[in-house]
């Protein structure tokens, strides 16, 4: 037995949608077989899906733990990024729980940090850990359970909890273990973390419901634009969110040739939803330019902890031609 990703409409038909097409789903990795099904070998994999952005593009990723000893984070794409899986260290089988992600340092790049614990194969005195991990799947620190009271082993089947619960301003984990009881860990500098996905099945009404985005969008109308040489043209960038981010947006416009264009928003900060009109004027002699100049813009909106970039597009002279084209 393994375990697959599937992304299903209401009417429980598989989707596809804005580029990405799950009516096939991914094929299973190679190893993607069971360590163990057997409980009296190893305690069951009892598998929940967490729905994430891990990279701060707008787009959630799927992650779950599975029977093969790994934990995978699945991009629309379907495919896994980075080092992911990630296989679950030490000794004896082991597995991954429920994950969490949170962006522990909100530092401004949308790149959150992936939390779960493990447990080990029955006996041996065998102990599991706490795991962070980056959003890629590279291990950040890793940290053993306490050892078991009463018992041959330990380790955590159930998602961690991150919360606020006690007098400072840092969060902490809050963790379930078989044979220590409840334990807790200080999460340092995670004052201002960003939570997407803070406790098993994402909220404490169990319901597995992803978390409405609290991000944003940026948008350019049109992306691109055609003028003759010496004339301007301008775009609405547009800035919109699902009315949980009311945050400053900062714009910045990254000027790809200073001595030919001069690039002049309205304004660079702004609030959502809102909008800036970004002119442009060449500043190549009038008449004719060929061949064309072309030109890609970059435009980057930053604030509360996201970033998003889009790129507008514009050509300058050039000759037009229209198909059917024929040469002798």
């Amino acid at each position: 037995m393994y375990h697959l990703p599937w992304i299903l409409k209401l009417d429980r038909t598989r989707w596809s949608g804005s580029g990405f097409d799950w009516t096939v789903i991914p094929a299973a990795e190679p190893g993607s077989g069971p360590l163990s099904q057997d409980y009296n070998v190893i305690q069951n994999s009892v598998t929940n899906a967490v729905v994430a952005d891990l990279d701060g593009d707008g787009r959630k990723e799927i992650l779950y733990p599975s029977y093969d000893g790994r934990l995978h984070a699945y991009w629309l794409d379907k495919t896994e990024h980075g080092s992911w899986p990630y296989k679950v260290p030490g000794s004896g089988y082991r597995f991954a729980s429920e994950p969490i992600v949170v962006d522990l340092d909100n530092a401004g790049d949308g790149h959150a940090e992936v939390i779960f614990t493990s447990w080990p194969q029955n006996g041996g005195n065998r102990i599991g850990q706490l795991h962070i991990l980056d959003y890629l799947g590279n291990p950040l620190f890793a940290i053993n359970l306490p050892a078991p009271r009463d018992d041959d082993w330990n380790g955590s089947l159930g998602a961690p909890t991150i919360a606020n619960i006690d007098s400072d301003a840092d969060m902490e984990l809050v963790i379930g273990t078989v044979s220590s009881g409840v334990v807790a860990y200080d999460l340092p500098g995670s004052a201002n973390a960003r939570i997407l996905w803070g406790t098993g099945r994402g909220s404490f009404k169990r319901t597995g419901l992803s978390p409405v985005d609290e991000s944003f969008t940026l948008n350019a109308i049109p992306s691109s634009r055609v003028i003759e040489p010496g004339s301007g043209t301008t775009y609405l960038l547009k800035v919109q969110s699902s009315g949980l981010f009311t945050k400053p947006v900062t714009l910045n416009i990254t000027n790809p040739a200073p001595a030919f264009l001069n690039i002049s928003p309205t304004s660079s900060t702004f609030s959502p939803p809102g909008q800036v009109t970004l002119t442009i004027t060449d500043l190549h002699p009038p008449g004719q330019l060929i061949p064309g100049a072309w030109y890609a813009i970059p435009a980057t909106a930053s604030g509360g902890g996201f970033t998003r970039t889009i790129t507008v597009n514009l050509l300058v002279g050039g000759t037009r031609t229209y198909l059917p084209l024929v040469l002798k």
